[in-house]
C-alpha cells in the first residue's frame, strides 16, 4: 500500500524519509550535513540540530568519521 501511495498518488512530502523506498536515515543525515556545509562555504552561519535517528551511523567507517570530526 505504501508503494502505491508513493508511486501513484504522490502523498508523501518530498522531504519525508520514513516509509519511502530508497530513503534512509543515513541519506537524511547526509542531506542535512551537505546543506550545512554549503552554508558555511558561502560564509553564512549554520546551526545544525541533531535528529533523533536510530542507527544513522551504523555503516560509517570509524576512522574516516573521526578524521572529519577533527577537521
Amino acid at each position: 500500500m505504501a508503494d502505491r501511495l508513493q508511486r501513484e498518488l504522490g502523498l508523501f512530502h518530498d522531504q519525508q524519509y520514513g516509509s519511502r523506498k530508497g530513503r534512509s536515515a543515513t541519506g537524511s543525515m547526509m542531506i542535512t550535513l551537505s546543506k550545512a556545509q554549503r552554508s558555511v562555504k558561502k560564509g553564512d552561519r549554520a546551526f545544525l540540530l541533531g535528529k533523533d535517528i536510530v542507527s544513522a551511523f551504523n555503516n560509517v567507517r570509524r576512522e574516516s568519521l573521526i578524521s572529519r570530526l577533527r577537521e
